[in-house]
């Protein structure tokens, strides 16, 4: 798989929440695939945000881009 783009649901677009998701998702590979398998996640206002930020960590980053970060 070379990239995934997902929405979060409103409930867990805070910060916060997101980041968890994005730490679970880390973990969820590193536990069934190995941890070899890494991946960056960009959490942003909207899909083309999340991928400049993807690119701003790699190969294991997670970054996060807010509203008042534009």
């Amino acid at each position: 798989i070379d990239e995934v783009s997902c929405r979060l649901m409103k409930n867990e677009a805070d910060a916060a929440i997101a980041r968890g998701i994005a730490r679970a998702v880390k973990a969820g590979l590193a536990r069934n695939i190995g941890e070899h398998v890494r991946c960056s996640i960009g959490i942003a206002p909207n899909e083309y945000l999340a991928k400049v930020a993807t690119d701003l960590e790699k190969p294991d980053g997670l970054t996060v881009i807010e509203p008042q970060d534009l």
